[in-house]
């Protein structure tokens, strides 16, 4: 399910509760549209990621697993990387709010976001390797999770509450259930008075550093972002006047939506 409101916050809304939101292909093409939506939309601002009803996103739907006649069909099956790239193209900031059930591939759909929101009854997992398939270890280190906790998420198959996944750096907040939104609300209203450029070259700069290879080659590439937000607003235009008076002024230009 897709929603913008008309501040440029899209919300995309995992839609199957009677059985916790497992991620069917139907769902992954959905989210697939629904972030090149995003992707595609100069105003859009924020997006937010959540799930219908109880939980956030169960994991692979089984039953079409089950259907998958061979190896191979399994192997070659790449909706779920084509979900990750979607999410990988949105320029502006991802906040995943968290609830409930966030297994397997859910779980990968909210380590893709620049900001996680878990309610305290959060249960995160990699069941996979359980019911003989491979857990993630290869994706959790490339997502910096340090090599022997990689393991243990990837190879047990135990599940952790939010309050454990906020001990390993695996989320950004937890609050009770009844919080949740009131929670990402308050980090939108917080991105939404930052110019959008500034974000959207910080979330490239983020994106890069892993890759960059020494310390001078990326203070080289932080610079180069930095001058282009120089053209798009010299600092002396708005945030020198923040810094002077010492007021939190919102984001605003007439050319797009204010903040």
């Amino acid at each position: 399910m897709y929603e913008k409101d008309n501040r440029g916050v899209h919300r995309i809304t995992l839609n199957r509760p009677e059985k916790h939101n497992p991620a069917s292909a139907a769902v992954k093409y959905e989210m697939i549209d629904a972030f090149h939506k995003v992707r595609d939309d100069k105003d859009a601002r924020i997006v937010v990621l959540t799930g219908a009803g109880k939980s956030f996103c169960s994991g692979r739907d089984m039953d079409e697993v089950a259907d998958m006649t061979s190896p191979l069909n399994y192997f070659l099956d790449q909706i779920t990387p084509k979900v990750y790239r979607a999410m990988n193209e949105v320029r502006v900031p991802i906040i995943a709010a968290t609830k409930g059930w966030c297994l397997g591939v859910g779980v990968g759909f909210t380590l893709m976001c620049d900001i996680i929101v878990a309610s305290e009854d959060t249960k995160f997992a990699w069941p996979e390797i359980i019911w003989d398939f491979l857990g993630p270890s290869v994706k959790l280190l490339k997502l910096g999770v340090p090599m022997c906790k990689a393991k243990e998420l990837a190879w047990i198959g135990d599940v952790y509450d939010a309050k454990e996944a906020w001990r390993l750096g695996l989320v950004n907040k937890v609050v009770p259930r009844e919080k949740l939104e009131e929670e990402v609300e308050h980090y939108i209203k917080k991105l939404l008075k930052i110019h959008p450029t500034a974000l959207i070259l910080s979330k490239i700069s983020s994106k890069t550093a892993g890759d960059i290879p020494n310390l001078d080659a990326a203070g080289a590439f932080e610079r180069a972002l930095y001058s282009i937000m120089l053209s798009v607003r010299k600092p002396s235009e708005v945030g020198v006047i923040r810094f002077r008076d010492k007021k939190e002024r919102p984001y605003s230009d007439p050319d797009r939506k204010a903040g």
